[in-house]
């Protein structure tokens, strides 16, 4: 969601630009995944806020859960897609491929606890939510 929304200092953003990007969000606001997803990404957004975590570098080799490997693997596809389309500047197409992400992120929270007893895993975790909020 970022991806489309935060303009990057080193991208100079015209006029037209600006009204491109709200427009795809505008289109996307209505559709019925929307609400949903918004929730999961929400979540991810204000543990990582709350914890203050900055390291969006999860460690594969150290999901202990299935949907942990699912989130990483589905960020990792839309990291890409995201990126190329907004690189296109194609932010209708950025923000539907989010849409993908909705059943990855519900099956991570509905599976494991963030805070974790093993700081490893915790921060492991942390990191996967980071990696989604930075999405």
């Amino acid at each position: 969601m970022e991806a489309v929304i935060r303009i990057p200092h080193s991208i100079v953003c015209d006029l037209a630009d600006l009204v491109s990007r709200m427009q795809a969000l505008q289109a996307m606001v209505p559709q019925p995944d929307f609400d949903p997803l918004m929730i999961g990404f929400k979540r991810a957004h204000r543990i990582v806020e709350k914890e203050q975590w900055t390291d969006a570098q999860a460690v594969p080799e150290q999901f202990v859960h299935e949907s942990e490997r699912g989130l990483f693997q589905a960020l990792g596809v839309m990291q890409q897609r995201v990126g190329d389309s907004v690189n296109d500047r194609n932010y209708g197409k950025a923000l539907h491929s989010l849409l993908e992400l909705k059943a990855p992120i519900d099956e991570f929270f509905g599976a494991v606890m963030v805070n974790d007893s093993d700081p490893q895993t915790r921060a492991n975790r942390l990191s996967l939510l980071k990696a989604t909020d930075d999405l």
